[in-house]
């Protein structure tokens, strides 16, 4: 009886593994494929274009390299016009806020009765009243608090 070695079954299943892979190669090689002109031929695909010749192909790259240019410098154009005009709403926006918020603010204020009566009541000047007044006075703070 042999024994089964972790060592030894793992090269085998890699032994296995190179020879499907060298199969899948040839298989890929041998493939049929097709060029622009749909004519078949076996073997790989060619790189380049053979029908063309290079030196006809030249000045054409100049201009081609240019037009490549003008695209990019538009589209970096349009793309700033595009980020300018977000920006533009938001700062908008945001201005719009703040006016509105301003404009609750004044409104408030405007409505808003604000008496400041710490220095009417101060102690020292409670003191030296009569009683009669400070009795009217305490009737007139309860009458208030009651409306409200």
């Amino acid at each position: 009886m042999q024994k089964i070695s972790p060592l030894k079954t793992s090269l085998e299943a890699f032994k296995r593994f190179k020879v499907d892979r060298a199969k899948n190669i040839d298989l890929k090689n041998n493939s049929v494929a097709t060029n622009p002109f749909g004519i078949t031929f076996k073997g790989t695909v060619l790189q380049m274009d053979v029908f063309e010749s290079a030196s006809a192909k030249a000045p054409n790259k100049i201009i081609e390299r240019m037009q490549e240019a003008g695209k990019l410098a538009a589209s970096a154009w349009t793309g700033t016009i595009n980020r300018i005009s977000s920006v533009k709403e938001n700062v908008i926006a945001f201005a719009g806020r703040i006016k509105n918020n301003t404009k609750d603010f004044i409104h408030m204020l405007n409505t808003t009765n604000v008496e400041f009566d710490f220095m009417k009541y101060n102690v020292s000047n409670l003191t030296r009243r009569p009683v009669s007044e400070l009795g009217s006075m305490l009737e007139h703070q309860i009458s208030l608090v009651k409306e409200v």
